[in-house]
């Protein structure tokens, strides 16, 4: 059997791990905030941005806690 001359799975390899916080463990970015800081909820247009809820965009608020970062469903699927 020959050898394919395209790779199937390039794919696959280029994604295994991403999204995976063991993976990428200590390898992202300072944060621009920490807990306890004061901040706005922007309040952007939601054709683009469907997971910030009407009635908390412009809000003030407090981070509470800080998270691996992911890109959302949305960019992901694309």
């Amino acid at each position: 059997m020959s050898k394919p001359h395209y790779d199937r799975e390039h794919h696959v390899k280029k994604a295994t791990g991403v999204g995976d916080p063991q993976c990428f463990k200590s390898e992202a970015g300072k944060p621009k905030f920490k807990v306890g800081d004061k901040v706005r909820v922007r309040d952007l247009p939601d054709i683009f941005y469907t997971r910030t809820q009407v009635y908390t965009r412009g809000a003030p608020a407090t981070v509470a806690e800080l998270v691996y970062e992911s890109p959302a469903p949305e960019d992901e699927a694309w």
